[in-house]
Order: structure tokens, then sequence, then C-alpha cells
């Protein structure tokens, strides 16, 4: 599947777009656990769950029916005020707490530890071998999907390592 790619690009574009983020994950790379974590909550790659309603229920005064298809936001949920200080920033710092980007309940992701090590990993080593990496400023990045979303392009330079 493409979400743990696109989890890997959207880190990787989040801490590049905030410098002050990135420098503090570059000085400890054990913040890159953090930094994925808070990743897949402002902006995670699945960016809604479909499902079907099996039983009459109401929510927010709308009857549902069964067979009702119904779309869960999961990044809405990941942005919730009344349970996120600061939902739109992102923030490495934040208190750890769970999200929603892998789902909930019998829908979370079987996958989920191998999404997150597939997107700490690479993280650590980028940051390790190209300690200048940084977005192009002539080319902008596209993240794109709503679905499933990610970095359509993401332009980057670095410069290359010092000779030894």
């Amino acid at each position: 599947m493409q979400e743990p790619g696109h989890g890997a690009g959207l880190t990787l574009w989040a801490l590049l777009t905030h410098p002050g983020q990135r420098a503090r994950v570059f000085a400890d790379p054990g913040l890159a656990d953090a930094a994925v974590e808070e990743a897949m909550r402002w902006m995670a790659p699945v960016g809604t769950a479909t499902r079907q309603v099996l039983q009459c229920v109401e929510i927010g005064g709308v009857t549902l029916e069964p067979g009702a298809r119904v779309a869960a936001v999961l990044a809405s949920a990941n942005r919730d005020e009344r349970r996120w200080e600061r939902a739109d920033a992102f923030d490495i710092g934040r208190p750890a707490q769970a999200h929603r980007a892998f789902g909930t309940g019998p829908h979370f992701c079987v996958g989920h530890w191998l999404a997150r090590y597939e997107q700490r990993i690479p993280l650590r080593m980028l940051f390790e071998r190209l300690p200048s990496l940084r977005l192009d400023p002539d080319e902008p990045a596209e993240i794109g999907g709503w679905e499933f979303r990610g970095p359509a392009r993401l332009p980057v330079l670095w410069d290359p390592p010092a000779a030894g």
C-alpha cells in the first residue's frame, strides 16, 4: 500500500517546512518517532475511512439507516480542538496521545507498527546522510489527494558531503 510511503513523504515535508522542528530532530534523532506521530496526526496519509451503517443510528440529529454509507474524516478528528491544543500547528513536542491516522477500534490498521518503522528509519538515515537537506525554493512541493494523500512532488536540494 502507498500509505507508509506517503506518510514518510508527508513527515519529511512537514519537517522541511518547519525548520525549527527539523533542527530538533537533526540534533536528536530519537525525536524521529515523535515527528512521525505528529506528522500522522497533522497530515495523515489517509484522509477518510468509509463505512456502511449496520443499524439505524442518529448522529448529530441525522438519522442514518442501515445500508447508508458514511465517511469518517480522520483528518478532521486529528485536528479537533476539543482534543488537541493548537490543533492546526505541527509540533513534535506535543504531549503524546492517540491520533486517528491508523483508524480506531476493529478497523485499526494491523500494519501500524510496520508503517511507523518504515517512516522513522528512512527519516533518520536522510538527516544523518544529508544534513543539509532542504526544500528547493525554486520548485514548489505538491501535496495532493484526499482519501489517500501525499507528496506528488517533493523537490529537495542538499550539499555534497565534505571530502574526507
